[in-house]
């Protein structure tokens, strides 16, 4: 139910906004009339001829419509009396008011899309009538104006809170989008206010009723309550871009509005026919792309609520796999590369040497090991800060990539540390490798800030597994390269070594 009273809230400021404003949003003086005699239980068709006559506009508006297809007869309509006759009483009052209304001031200060408020105001209204015609409900206008109104609290909180509709929270143009908005910043939506404002405009009850209630499936509402919840949610279809029906609508159609389920797709198709000619009619712009004409145009089936929820949860599948794929992607990649230097991981390395220690000894194919450790790399962070020593391990690892055929893997496996893998390549061709790191390493000039350039070595060492120098596993083999390269080490430094077997320990 919506709040008719500020003072049920428990913070008011956004009620004491809206009473100390004097910009708010209210009906043109034809309009408030119109109200006056729409309450009145016995109004003639003479009062509402001379109170339209009053506002040529209005007069040549309601002309318009009576001769637009919407209303079609054999002779044209020539008078406001004519007008009235073909619209009823009640009809001429809900159409003038109609117009009245989107004929209202905007707020220029604001951020708010009038046009887009406007298209959905007017698209919810001829929902509202085409439901009620549809089962056959007594007084169809007055749906159409419940429709028409129910979002009349956004003009308000557009006047007293101008940024909230810049939100960046707002991606889109989906109703339930504005609503979240709206609670998170205010604590209400604008369909408590709404409620209000009717309540100032002197509406009747059941307008107010309604659109407090607008947002929300009651099955135990009133009739009109029921589907002005009903079409609060369908108007998306035509006013956003993209699909958001709660899942629960279809069958609250059936069920509690006693819609046969084949009627839907005449009913969206008739009324997406209507509310070309209506937008036209009233000045409002729609939009190049809504949701209903994108799925009228890939849907070959019958335009159901279902095929239409079908397609939704379709699209929100793929969406949700497509997410879960870049995350799995992502948490792979994080897993096999090192954030620092673009290289494997130590995870990565192991895992490659495991299987192409297994595949050698099926195919006689030896695996080389090298282990690279940066001499003195502790310096260099000590001396020149961590952010030196990140650029110095990035330019080292791009030496050692460069110095190594494409089809070797390399990896991060420490620190300072780093693994090169070669597959295929036979002890000598290990070895020319080793000696063209060493020297590429010791011979280039890296960068660590604008004026600074230092020299970086390595200790390098080296195993194979091959016929002749076989190790029992892989684990071995990697302990083989890490022993050599601690020989290296003690050997003085920027020099490589080699450990030809599990049991060579000499230095």
């Amino acid at each position: 139910m919506g709040l008719t009273n500020p003072t049920q809230l428990a913070d008011n400021s956004i009620w004491e906004d809206c009473l100390a404003s004097k910009n708010l949003p209210s009906p043109p003086g034809v309009a408030t009339k119109l109200v006056t005699l729409a309450k009145q239980e016995e109004t003639t068709f003479a009062e509402v001829e001379q109170l339209i006559s009053l506002d040529p506009s209005l007069s040549a508006k309601l002309l318009k419509l009576a001769n637009s297809s919407l209303y079609a007869r054999p002779a044209p309509t020539e008078s406001i009396k004519q007008a009235i006759s073909q619209f009823g009483l009640n009809g001429t009052l809900v159409i003038a008011l109609t117009f009245s209304l989107v004929d209202m001031p905007a707020n220029k200060e604001g951020q708010l899309d009038y046009n887009h408020f406007w298209l959905r105001s007017l698209t919810s209204a001829t929902l509202a009538k085409k439901i009620a015609l549809l089962l056959k409900l007594k007084d169809a206008e007055s749906y159409y104006l419940a429709g028409l109104i129910q979002d009349i609290g956004v003009l308000a909180l557009a006047t007293v809170r101008p940024t909230l509709y810049k939100s960046k929270k707002i991606s889109s143009t989906l109703h339930f989008d504005t609503i979240v908005v709206e609670q998170t910043e205010l604590g209400l939506d604008h369909s408590d206010i709404g409620a209000w404002i009717l309540k100032q405009w002197e509406f009747p009850e059941q307008y107010i009723e309604v659109t407090g209630n607008s947002h929300i499936l009651d099955p135990d509402s009133s009739e009109l309550n029921k589907v002005i919840s009903v079409v609060s949610h369908l108007a998306d279809l035509w006013s956003s871009e993209s699909l958001d029906l709660p899942e629960e609508l279809e069958s609250f159609m059936v069920d509690h509005l006693n819609i046969d389920e084949e009627m839907i797709p005449n009913l969206l198709t008739e009324t997406s026919k209507e509310i070309s000619e209506v937008a036209h009619l009233f000045g409002v712009k729609q939009l190049e792309s809504s949701a209903i004409s994108k799925l009228q145009q890939e849907a070959n089936d019958a335009l159901t609520l279902r095929s239409l929820m079908t397609q939704k949860i379709l699209i929100e599948t793929n969406n949700r796999v497509s997410a879960l794929e870049q995350k799995s992607a992502d948490i792979e990649r994080r897993l096999d590369y090192d954030s620092l230097t673009g290289v494997h991981t130590r995870a990565y390395a192991y895992e490659t040497i495991k299987t192409l220690f297994h595949t050698e000894n099926r195919t006689d194919e030896a695996v080389s090991v090298i282990f690279v450790d940066l001499d003195d790399f502790k310096q260099v962070n000590d001396s020149l800060g961590h952010a030196a020593g990140d650029t110095v391990l990035t330019r080292a690892a791009n030496i050692l990539k460069m110095s190594m055929r494409s089809e070797d893997t390399i990896a991060r496996v420490g620190g300072e540390e780093f693994l090169v893998i070669m597959a295929n390549g036979d002890v000598d061709l290990a070895k020319g490798f080793c000696e063209r790191l060493q020297n590429n390493l010791s011979s280039a000039d890296i960068r660590v800030n604008q004026d600074t350039f230092i020299k970086v070595t390595a200790s390098i060492g080296l195993s194979v597994h091959n016929e002749t120098t076989s190790f029992s596993s892989y684990e071995s083999l990697i302990s083989a390269a890490d022993r050599a390269c601690y020989m290296a080490k003690h050997a003085g430094k920027n020099c490589w070594r080699y450990v030809e077997s599990e049991s060579d320990h000499k230095f």
